[in-house]
């Protein structure tokens, strides 16, 4: 990264946008979701490493460095690092700027930036599976799909994207709109429950690898 410094401040731009967008309207649902989906975008633009991994798996062999899912996993500390950073940077911008919700507005600016390093997994899951359908997904494409292929396809492109707004969503919903505390603790858990079980998939090696 340091080779790349302009990368860094669109990292810093794009999820210190998306989380200042998410808190100042926190009681609208699509507009929090494509505010996660600027933070998504800010964690792929530094995600170049591990796809540099992933397209030469025989390397990590070759060279009897550790296996390749730890590898993956290694990449993933920078880019959660400054998604984080940036995150934190714009939910104060909101906070300093007077621009939080009234209710439970503090709480949905942390868990907006709580959130982060999930959305930052689920991009590194898209990155993982290296721009390339699978053969289950391309039959079922060209077998069952009426379009011809092109909403199967569709589907495969937006699924981690649109999780990973989902996930980076759900929180500062349920803070702002919830009337209680269950709504948060649920997604609380749902996020805990998330980022586990991506993390132990991006430690483990790629299934080509």
């Amino acid at each position: 990264m340091t080779r790349t410094p302009g990368r860094a401040v669109e990292v810093a731009v794009l999820a210190g946008g998306g989380v200042a967008l998410a808190v100042t309207n926190g009681d609208h649902v699509v507009t929090v979701a494509a505010a996660m989906a600027l933070v998504y975008a800010a964690a792929a633009r530094v995600l170049w490493p591990l796809r540099a991994e992933l397209d030469r798996p025989a390397r990590a062999r070759i060279l009897l460095r550790p296996r390749l899912g730890r590898i993956v996993a290694a990449h993933l500390a920078v880019p959660a690092v400054l998604v984080v950073a940036g995150g934190t940077v714009g939910a104060l911008g909101a906070a300093l700027a007077g621009g939080l919700p009234s209710h439970r507005g503090a709480l949905a600016a942390l868990l907006a930036v709580a959130v982060t390093p999930v959305v930052t997994f689920c991009a590194a899951m898209s990155a993982r599976r290296g721009g390339r359908l699978s053969e289950s997904v391309f039959a079922t494409a060209v077998g069952t799909d009426p379009s011809g292929g092109g909403f199967v396809v569709l589907g495969w492109l937006a699924l981690w994207p649109a999780l990973g707004a989902a996930l980076g969503a759900a929180p500062v919903i349920a803070a702002v709109k919830g009337t209680g505390g269950d709504a948060i603790v649920l997604a609380l858990a749902v996020e805990t429950a998330a980022a586990a079980a991506l993390l132990g998939t991006l430690r483990d090696d790629p299934p080509d690898a």
